[in-house]
C-alpha cells in the first residue's frame, strides 16, 4: 500500500527545495513508487561515533528527503544506503 500522504508531503518538500514542480513525469513516479517496501529498516548514528542503532521503518522517517543507512560494515562504517530522493 502507497502511503499517500507521506509521498505527497515528500513531493512537496523536493518541490519547496528546488523552487519549482517536478516534471510531471518524475511528480509521477514519486507519488507511485512506495518508498517503504525497500527500506523496512535502517541504521540511524549515534553521535559522531561510528555506532549504530538499527532501527524498524516508520512512514515520518522513510519520506524525509534524505539518504538512510541499510547496512553497516565490520568496522562500523556505512557500505549500503537507499538514495537520498
Amino acid at each position: 500500500m502507497i502511503n499517500v500522504r507521506e509521498t505527497e508531503l515528500l513531493v512537496q518538500a523536493i518541490e519547496r527545495q528546488l523552487g519549482r514542480a517536478l516534471a510531471p513525469q518524475v511528480r509521477h513516479a514519486f507519488l507511485q513508487m512506495p518508498r517503504h517496501l525497500f527500506v523496512p529498516q535502517y541504521y540511524e548514528q549515534r553521535g559522531n561515533s561510528l555506532s549504530w542503532d538499527l532501527v524498524q521503518a516508520n512512514p515520518e522517517k522513510i519520506y524525509r528527503d534524505e539518504a538512510l543507512v541499510t547496512q553497516i560494515d565490520g568496522r562500523g562504517i556505512p557500505s549500503s544506503t537507499n538514495s537520498q530522493p
